[in-house]
């Protein structure tokens, strides 16, 4: 062999070769898997519609009715801006379509609870603790409609469920003071469960309210009397 005759490249360097095209088709192949699971992923979808303004939605849910997410992000529209009654369907097909997710039902269960409807709101708020059991404010709405529907004792469970969640949950507070210890005559837990609430929201009216009057309702008049004043001007 001359100095200008060429040979191949030596064994190693073609495995080399080899491996790096099959490293980039994996690649390839791992990036289309990937965005095949985006377009498909519950999370992503929800992502995508929330950037979609209310018009395009009504058409999305227009176009497919079987899209759980556009019609919970139009359901959540429509609540927002007071049309609740318009809401609900909405929020049912979701739940229909997408009936294993926490959103779907707790956002329901909340809109039954507003028009009233207790045991149904009960139903699905229970089906969405259920499948996000972690999840304080689902407990804190739960034991609301619990204590709405005349079952204290589930109420007391739930709102507790939340407080162990999430300890700063100042709405659970409240509820478990304001509607279950007071009105059972356990005025002592309920004063110490309302100053719990103020102490987490003291710009809450409400809440500074409630343990203004738990305290006057003990006869402490010096001390509900400036928890009063500042509620009451934050009303």
């Amino acid at each position: 062999m001359t100095a200008y005759e060429t040979s191949s490249p030596p064994s190693h360097f073609r495995f080399a070769r080899l491996l790096k095209w099959a490293a980039l088709i994996a690649l390839a192949v791992v990036l289309s898997v990937a965005v095949a699971w985006l377009g498909t992923s519950d999370s992503v979808q929800l992502w995508l519609m929330n950037r979609r303004n209310t018009a395009d939605l009504e058409h999305a849910v227009r176009a497919d009715p079987q899209d759980p997410w556009a019609a919970y992000v139009l359901g959540n529209r429509y609540a927002r801006a007071g049309r609740i009654r318009d809401s609900i369907p909405l929020f049912e097909r979701a739940r229909d379509y997408a009936p294993n997710r926490y959103e779907t039902r707790f956002a329901l269960g909340k809109t039954y609870l507003f028009t009233g409807s207790f045991p149904a709101a009960i139903v699905e708020l229970q089906r969405s603790a259920q499948l996000a059991p972690q999840n304080a404010e689902i407990y804190q709405v739960l034991g609301l409609a619990q204590r709405l529907a005349g079952d204290s004792p589930g109420a007391k469970s739930s709102e507790e469920r939340a407080i162990t969640l999430d300890p700063k949950n100042a709405e659970a507070w409240y509820q478990l003071g304001k509607v279950v210890y007071v009105p059972a005559g356990k005025t002592d837990e309920g004063r110490q469960d309302l100053k719990r609430a103020a102490d987490l929201s003291p710009d809450n009216g409400v809440y500074g309210y409630g343990y203004g009057s738990a305290l006057a309702d003990t006869g402490d008049f010096a001390n509900a009397a400036p928890h009063l004043r500042v509620a009451v001007a934050k009303l």
